[in-house]
């Protein structure tokens, strides 16, 4: 812990960063990632949308302004797009950096024809997640491999991107698959590195995994390894505001964490991970981000 905090205030201060996620395309998705209800194998009830509004979109760019957040993500579902649909992205893009705002983009792979549509229409950012080691991809998802997710990064660096790119933990992983995951994060050295603790959800292929080992003191070492393993990157944790009910909350070593009621609601948790409401105590010291 000292040496993540000496690492922290060293390059990172005292700052914690907040950003807005925006889903833009939700379901529907043609790949088997067992922890996510967008998956094509998933049965879990959420919403499905081939292209948010741009009441919805625009809106959560002007409170991003508003509030003066850090950055904008947008997520979008699958793994291949047609030209046209990133053209409508790139305006859509164009249209939200009228305000400055520094845009994230989380989307499948890109030819490198359409990162650079994006890229000329002013997107800053994009996230593509290792989310675990090379050994133990293949248990996690079959229809892409990691060495895909890997060159896509490789070619979304040599054009100038600025890259996002972490894991989940709780998969049923190996101590060593986290530190071959942040071992292969280290050499690609993203400015960002999401953190992410699985929450199983109902309906797809990890709905019965038990994540009684995902103790705070176990998620706090993994968060400090990566402080240590990746010490000029950003380290995020993320959050989401349908479930901000304190009283559905637990602590985790200084991390409010909450727990998804189930309700309604729950339809728009797409991805299965621990939720971070905010940074303080042990989390602030190796660095955190909390991401709405």
């Amino acid at each position: 812990m000292e040496c993540a905090y000496a690492l922290r205030t060293k390059y990172k201060g005292k700052k914690v960063s907040v950003q807005l996620l925006t889903n833009v395309r939700s379901g529907n998705c043609t790949q088997n990632c067992a922890y996510c209800a967008q998956s094509k194998d998933s049965q879990a009830e959420i919403e499905k949308y081939k292209r948010v509004s741009d009441e919805k979109l625009y809106g959560d760019n002007d409170l991003v302004d508003e509030k003066h957040l850090a950055r904008h993500c947008i997520g979008l579902s699958g793994i291949g797009f047609s030209d046209e649909e990133i053209e409508d992205l790139a305006d859509r893009i164009r249209e939200m950096k009228k305000k400055d705002t520094q845009i994230c983009c989380s989307i499948g792979f890109l030819t490198e024809k359409q990162a650079r549509i994006l890229k000329d229409a002013g997107l800053d950012r994009i996230n593509h997640n290792l989310n675990s080691s090379r050994s133990f991809y293949p248990e996690i998802c079959t229809t892409h491999t990691y060495d895909q997710r890997v060159n896509n990064i490789k070619m979304l660096q040599s054009l100038g991107f600025e890259i996002c790119s972490g894991g989940i933990v709780g998969m049923g992983e190996s101590k060593e698959d986290i530190v071959d995951m942040l071992m292969d994060l280290r050499e690609i050295n993203p400015e960002s590195v999401p953190i992410n603790f699985l929450l199983p959800i109902p309906g797809t292929k990890l709905a019965d995994r038990d994540i009684s080992e995902l103790t705070p003191d176990y998620c706090m070492k993994v968060l400090c390894l990566a402080r240590l393993m990746v010490p000029k990157s950003d380290i995020c944790l993320l959050y989401t505001s349908d479930a901000a009910d304190e009283e559905d909350s637990v602590d985790l070593g200084g991390l409010r964490v909450i727990e998804k009621k189930k309700k309604k609601k729950k339809k728009k948790v797409c991805n299965g991970v621990w939720t971070i409401t905010h940074a303080d105590t042990r989390a602030g010291a190796i660095g955190t981000a909390a991401v709405t």
